[in-house]
């Protein structure tokens, strides 16, 4: 099979907050290996495994506003990181407390926590560009499951609930299983990843 060797991208707030996400990466990225406490963030996160997905929307007025806001509140939150915490681990807060965010003030997490089928679809089209029927099917079939089961057991890593994040990282997986051959990008961690969810969405 042939495949794009291309460094795999880890999504902030998916397509926003631009520059905290690229500062970020550029510091991250120069590192080779983990450390040992940061090994429980292995499958924990988004995989961009395919070319296909990495087209950035324009961003709508209100959008923009929203994501300011989020922002705000998630450096607020965080504040500025330590030396002895890890950057992926900072990394990874910062973009899960920003999309749980992003997800409440548009409505998209119902009372009890959960993300309906309804909102799913409505978050694949317009913030993943989804319009394929088959992909909207197999996103809001499976994801809000995914992300309220990680809700409810896996939290204690992350200051701010996985609800959001969670969904993004199920919908990212099965948008790579869908990739077309020649779009997808081959490195250990999609690899990795892929092996792992075939039997989960297939």
């Amino acid at each position: 099979m042939q495949c794009f060797v291309l460094l795999t991208v880890t999504v902030l707030f998916v397509t926003v907050l631009s520059y905290p996400y690229n500062h970020l990466e550029n510091q991250f990225l120069s590192r080779s290996k983990r450390s040992p406490e940061e090994l429980y963030l292995d499958d924990d996160y988004v995989l961009v495994c395919c070319d296909k997905l990495q087209k950035v929307g324009k961003l709508t007025p209100d959008e923009i506003e929203v994501l300011g806001a989020c922002q705000d509140e998630v450096e607020n939150k965080l504040g500025v990181r330590d030396e002895n915490t890890p950057l992926k681990e900072y990394f990874l807060n910062y973009s899960t407390c920003g999309n749980q965010c992003l997800f409440e003030k548009h409505g998209w997490i119902e009372e009890d926590g959960n993300i309906t089928e309804q909102a799913a679809v409505q978050i694949a089209t317009t913030q993943l560009g989804v319009e394929d029927e088959t992909l909207l099917q197999e996103i809001s079939r499976h994801c809000p499951a995914v992300s309220s089961d990680y809700t409810e057991n896996r939290n204690e890593n992350y200051t701010c609930k996985r609800t959001a994040m969670m969904f993004y990282t199920c919908a990212f997986d099965i948008m790579n299983l869908n990739c077309p051959e020649e779009h997808v990008i081959c490195n250990e961690g999609c690899d990795r990843r892929m092996q792992r969810i075939k039997t989960l969405y297939q």
